[in-house]
């Protein structure tokens, strides 16, 4: 009886265990992406959230994910507790909204980079979604934030974010009183002494005048 490989089938190589590896699949064209890049002050750059260690991390992501970085977002020394002095962030929200199609993904480090306040996140959010543009966070990769799921995910994170920037700003403000009353109690206390001193030593001085005319 002729064998299969007698009739001329095509036998499929069997791979060896431990040594055979799967063929490579082609990767599509990349897909088209933007980064988002923001640090708010100096203090930022000693926690490891520089805008190039960011820019550095975002790239190797956009690279992994086989995405294109089309464009670059930078806001440097910007508060996220707003928007209306990150220029940059307007700009891209603007330029996806206006169906440039310069670029279909958004890459951002954390989302506390995105936003510190819960309203603007949401709605910022919300807007690239309805121009077509999904925001992917560092914090929550591998998360679709356009799921319920992913969506109940991402709210948590960004209240969080609002919460420990009002925090932080109550406590700054706190400490600012404190210094305040204590510089102010001390240089009362110092102006208490040296009146005090002042009177002892006119006394003093009136004293001696008196015993010499005398």
């Amino acid at each position: 009886m002729p064998t299969l490989q007698a009739q001329g089938a095509v036998q499929t190589p069997k791979l060896k265990r431990g040594r055979g590896r799967p063929p490579k699949v082609p990767r599509g064209p990349p897909t088209r992406c933007a980064l988002y890049e923001r640090v708010s002050d100096e203090d930022q750059v000693n926690k490891g959230v520089s805008i190039p260690a960011q820019d550095e991390y975002l790239r190797d992501w956009a690279a992994q994910d086989n995405l294109g970085v089309m464009q670059v977002y930078v806001d440097e020394a910007k508060s996220g507790r707003t928007v209306d002095s990150r220029s940059e962030f307007r700009r891209m929200t603007l330029e996806a909204a206006e169906k440039r199609w310069l670029f279909d993904v958004v890459l951002v480090y954390h989302t506390d980079r995105f936003a510190r306040n819960a309203f603007d996140a949401l709605q910022y959010d919300r807007e690239l979604t309805r121009s077509n543009v999904e925001v992917r966070y560092g914090n929550l990769k591998g998360v679709d934030t356009r799921t319920p799921e992913g969506r109940l995910m991402f709210i948590n994170q960004i209240g969080q974010a609002e919460y420990f920037s009002a925090d932080l700003a109550r406590k700054v403000r706190l400490g600012m009183r404190k210094k305040g009353s204590t510089r102010c109690v001390s240089t009362r206390s110092c102006w208490s002494v040296r009146r005090t001193r002042t009177i002892l030593l006119t006394s003093a001085a009136s004293s001696k005048r008196k015993q010499t005319l005398s």
